[in-house]
C-alpha cells in the first residue's frame, strides 16, 4: 500500500494494513477491529535520512474502545547514500537485532533486552512508493528525547553505557557461540563489517604509499581546518615510526573486541525513561536507555560506540572517563556472566588495567583508519597533493619563491562535510585520550629503535635540496655565499697566497675584512670606468648630431622608402617563422608516431584478493603495464598521458547474495562518465543462498590526456567480487588508434 506523505494522507485503511502484525500478536481477529479515528503529526525532531510522523490510531475491538500510538518513519530518496542507510536498517531490523534477540532469550540468564524499539511493519524496495519503517511510539511508553540540558549527568551516562554492554555482550557472546567472526559472518550475511588493516595497507606497496603520503596529507588537513594544527604537528613528527605505531595496533587483539555496534552511538540516539528497581526490599528509581536509528550497524569495533557515546559527557566533566571505563567494564562482564562466558573465555583482560589499554589502542586504530588511513589511501592523484608538500616546504627555506599549485579539496577529501568530520574526530580523540595512548607506543617504538637500526622506517625526508643546480645556487644562504666569495677570491687572486700567509693567523673574520676593503677599492675603480664611459658617449652623440646636420635633410619619401622595407622584410620573417613551426610540429608529429609504433600504451592489472566493499576497484599488480606511471594500481586509477582510441575490458567473478535485490555489479567510468557495465543479479532458488559467475565487459572509447579511467564496484546485501590466485579479476586497456580528427 502507497506510503502517506503528509499528515492528510494516512487513512484507516493504511492504518489497518501496518498494524495486521501487532494485531496477530495480541490475538485480536481483524474481522473484530474497527479503526475509528486516525491522528498525525509532524515529529518534533526530525531527521537528515527520513521524515517522521507519530500517529495515533483509535480503534474498536469486540465493542472496547483501545487506541495505539506508533511511530512511521518515512525514508528519503534521491541521493545513493539514503539507499544503502535504509538498506541496512531493513536487514538490522528484520534479520539481525531479531536472530540476537532470540538468542538472548534462548541462552541467557539475565533479565534484560536489547535496547531497541519494536517493529510493527517494515517495507523498503528504494523505489519510494510504499517504503516506511513502523514502530512503537516511545514517547507514549514514557521515554523522552535526550536533552543537553538534563541528559548530561552521571545517571544518564550510566544509562548510555548499560545499552551499550547489552548490545555488545550479546553480539560477543553470539561470536563466541558461533565460533569466531567468519561464522558470524555467515550467520548474519547482510550485515556490514568493520573495514580491515589488511584491507587498506596489507601490502609493501601500499604501506610505503600511506608513508610517503603521511606528512602531505597533515599539511593538507591543518590547512583545512586551522585549528588541528597542533594535532596534526604532533601526529607529523611521528613519521619515521608510523607503519611501526600502525603495526603495533594491529597485533595488540582489537578483533577481540569486535562485535555488533550500533555506529551512530551518539547520547541524541539515545531515548531514556524512569524506571523502579525492585529487587528483594530494596527499592529505587533508575534510568532505562534504548537505541534508536540502526542505519549504521555493523560488525564493527566496541570503541566505535564508545567514543561517540562518551565524548558528550567527558567534554563536559573529565573525571567521568575513568568512572565510564570502570562502569562499562563491570557491565560488560556481567552481561557474559549471564551467558555463562568470562572475559578469559574470550581472550580479553580481566583485570580493568589492561582492559582499558586495550580499549584505547581500539580507539586508536578506529581514529587512524577513519581520518588518516582511509583517506590517503583513497586519493585519486597523490603526487599532486605530495609535490605541493614538498615544494611549499622548500620555499618557506627560499630567498626566491616557486609558484606551486595546491591541490582542491574535493581532491583529496571524500566530501565538502569531511573537514568538518574529522574535527569532530580529532576532538574526540583528543578528550578520551587516545593522542596520551599513541604517543606512548611512539616513544616505546622511537626506544626500540636506538638499540635495532633495521626499526627505523627509510622515510621520505622533507628536508632535501632543490634537485636544479641554478635554483640550489640562488636560494643558497648569505653566509655561504660570502665564503664561497672568499674562497673564489683567494684562488684567483694574485696576492692572495701571500695575504693569506700574512693575514690568516689573525683569525678568519679579520681575513674576510681584507678581502672586501680589496673588493671596494676595485669597485671604486670600476666606477670610475663607467663615469668616463658615460662622458664619451655623451661626447660622440653631440658630435653626431653636429655633423648630421651639414648632411642632406631627409624627406618624407624617404621615410617611406625605409618604411616599406622594414615591412617587406617583416613579411619574409613571419613566412619563414611560419614555415619553421610547421615544419617543427611535422617533425615532432613524427617522432610521437613513431615512439608509438615502438611501445604501445597498455595495461593489464589483477586483483588476488576478495573484494567485499563498494569502492573504486584496485589492484594487487600488473602482468603488462606500458603506461609510464599512468596506472596507479593502489588507487585503481588509469590517467591518460597518451591520447587516442582505447579498448578497455573489466573481468571479475561476481557472487551474488538472496539477501539483496541487484547483486552485484561494477561501472567503467571516463571521469565522471559511466562507459560501460556488468551486472549479476541473484536468480536462484531457496536451497542456495549465492550465485556466482564471470562476467566480461568490453568498449572502445576515445581518451583525451589526463582523462580519469577507473571500475566502480557497487553491490548489495553480501554480494562481493571473488578472486585468488587464479587472477579472477582482470581490468585492461590498449591504445589502438589515433583519435578521430572532430576529437582532438
Amino acid at each position: 500500500m502507497k506510503t502517506p506523505k503528509s499528515e492528510n494522507e494516512f487513512t484507516p485503511d493504511w492504518a489497518m494494513f501496518v498494524l495486521e502484525s501487532f494485531f496477530n500478536e495480541e490475538e485480536m481477529k481483524l474481522t473484530d477491529i474497527e479503526i475509528v479515528q486516525v491522528q498525525a503529526q509532524k515529529n518534533e525532531v526530525q531527521g537528515i535520512l527520513s521524515e517522521t510522523f507519530v500517529v495515533d490510531v483509535d480503534f474498536r475491538h469486540q465493542g472496547n474502545e483501545e487506541s495505539k500510538s506508533i511511530f512511521v518513519k518515512v525514508p528519503l530518496h534521491g541521493e545513493p547514500l539514503y539507499k544503502v542507510v535504509n538498506e541496512r536498517e531493513k536487514i538490522m531490523f528484520q534479520d539481525v537485532l531479531p536472530k540476537l534477540q532470540g538468542f538472548l532469550d534462548d541462552h541467557c540468564q539475565g533479565f534484560f533486552r536489547l535496547p531497541m524499539p519494536q517493529l510493527i511493519h517494515c517495507q523498503y524496495d528504494g523505489r519510494g512508493e510504499e517504503d516506511v519503517f513502523v514502530m512503537n511510539n516511545l514517547l507514549s511508553e514514557g521515554y523522552y528525547n535526550f536533552n543537553t540540558s538534563q541528559c548530561l549527568d552521571e545517571d544518564h551516562m550510566k544509562a548510555v553505557l548499560d545499552g551499550l554492554s547489552y548490545l555488545h555482550g550479546t553480539g560477543l557472546a553470539f561470536k563466541q557461540s558461533c565460533g569466531g567472526l567468519k561464522a558470524t559472518q555467515s550467520k548474519l550475511p547482510g550485515l556490514e563489517v568493520q573495514i580491515q588493516m589488511y584491507d587498506l595497507i596489507g601490502s609493501s606497496k601500499m604501506r610505503d604509499h600511506f608513508r610517503k603520503l603521511f606528512r602531505p596529507y597533515l599539511h593538507f588537513m591543518e590547512e583545512a581546518e586551522p585549528g588541528l594544527a597542533k594535532q596534526t604537528a604532533y601526529m607529523k613528527r611521528m613519521h619515521k615510526h608510523i607503519l611501526k605505531v600502525i603495526e603495533n595496533l594491529e597485533n595488540c587483539g582489537f578483533d577481540r573486541l569486535i562485535t555488533l555496534a550500533h555506529g551512530d552511538a551518539k547520547p541524541n540516539n539515545f531515548m531514556f525513561r524512569k524506571i523502579e528497581i525492585d529487587i528483594e526490599d530494596l527499592e529505587c528509581e533508575g534510568i532505562e536507555s534504548i537505541l534508536i536509528d540502526w542505519q549504521g550497524g555493523f560488525l564493527g569495533s566496541v570503541a566505535n560506540d564508545l567514543m561517540w557515546a562518551l565524548f558528550p559527557y567527558v567534554e563536559r566533566d573529565k573525571t567521568l572517563y575513568l568512572k565510564a571505563m570502570e562502569y562499562y567494564f563491570d557491565q560488560l562482564r556481567n552481561v557474559l556472566d549471564s551467558f555463562g562466558y568470562s572475559y578469559q573465555d574470550l581472550d580479553l583482560p580481566d583485570n580493568f588495567q589492561d582492559f582499558s589499554s586495550l580499549l584505547k589502542k581500539c580507539l586508536v586504530l578506529e581514529f587512524l583508519i577513519v581520518t588518516v588511513i582511509k583517506p590517503i589511501m583513497s586519493l585519486e592523484n597523490p603526487d599532486k597533493l605530495h609535490k605541493w608538500h614538498k615544494e611549499t616546504l622548500k620555499n618557506t627555506r627560499r630567498r626566491f619563491k616557486k609558484g606551486v599549485v595546491k591541490p582542491n579539496e574535493s581532491e583529496v577529501f571524500s566530501s565538502s562535510r569531511f573537514p568538518g568530520f574529522c574535527r569532530l574526530y580529532f576532538n574526540i580523540a583528543t578528550a578520551l585520550g587516545a593522542f596520551q595512548e599513541m604517543g606512548q607506543i611512539y616513544f616505546n617504538e622511537m626506544k626500540d629503535s636506538m638499540f635495532d637500526q633495521d626499526k627505523l622506517d627509510n622515510h621520505d625526508s622533507d628536508d632535501e635540496d632543490d634537485q636544479d643546480l641554478f635554483s640550489r645556487v640562488i636560494n643558497a644562504p648569505q653566509r655561504t655565499l660570502i665564503r664561497a666569495t672568499a674562497v673564489f677570491t683567494l684562488v684567483t687572486s694574485g696576492k692572495s697566497k701571500k695575504m693569506a700567509e700574512k693575514d690568516l693567523h689573525f683569525g678568519a673574520d679579520f681575513f674576510l675584512m681584507k678581502l672586501l676593503e680589496r673588493k671596494t677599492m676595485v669597485d671604486n675603480i670600476w666606477n670610475g670606468v663607467k663615469v668616463l664611459c658615460i662622458g664619451l658617449a655623451l661626447i660622440l652623440s653631440v658630435y653626431s648630431l653636429y655633423s648630421g646636420s651639414k648632411d642632406k635633410p631627409v624627406t618624407l619619401e624617404d621615410i617611406n622608402q625605409l618604411k616599406s622595407a622594414i615591412q617587406d622584410d617583416e613579411i619574409r620573417e613571419n613566412v619563414q617563422l611560419k614555415m619553421i613551426k610547421a615544419l617543427n610540429a611535422s617533425l615532432k608529429s613524427a617522432e610521437e608516431s613513431r615512439k608509438r609504433m615502438q611501445v604501445v600504451t597498455m595495461f593489464d592489472c589483477y586483483r588476488t584478493t576478495r573484494l567485499s566493499r563498494a569502492q573504486v576497484v584496485y589492484y594487487d599488480g600488473c602482468f603488462v603495464d606500458t603506461t609510464q606511471g599512468g596506472m596507479n594500481i593502489l588507487t585503481g586509477i588509469f590517467t591518460v598521458k597518451d591520447p587516442g582510441v582505447y579498448q578497455l575490458s573489466f573481468t571479475a567473478k561476481y557472487v551474488s547474495s538472496s539477501k539483496g535485490r541487484f547483486g552485484a555489479w561494477s561501472d567503467i567510468y571516463v571521469n565522471d562518465t559511466v562507459v560501460a557495465d556488468s551486472q549479476r543479479e541473484y536468480n536462484g532458488n531457496e536451497m542456495s543462498s549465492s550465485e556466482s559467475s564471470t562476467h566480461t565487459v568490453m568498449v572502445m572509447y576515445p581518451l583525451v590526456v589526463g582523462d580519469l579511467v577507473k571500475v566502480q564496484f557497487n553491490k548489495d546485501g553480501s554480494s562481493y567480487i571473488h578472486s585468488d590466485h587464479d587472477h579472477d579479476v582482470h581490468f585492461t586497456g590498449r591504445r589502438i588508434s589515433d583519435l578521430p580528427n572532430n576529437r582532438r
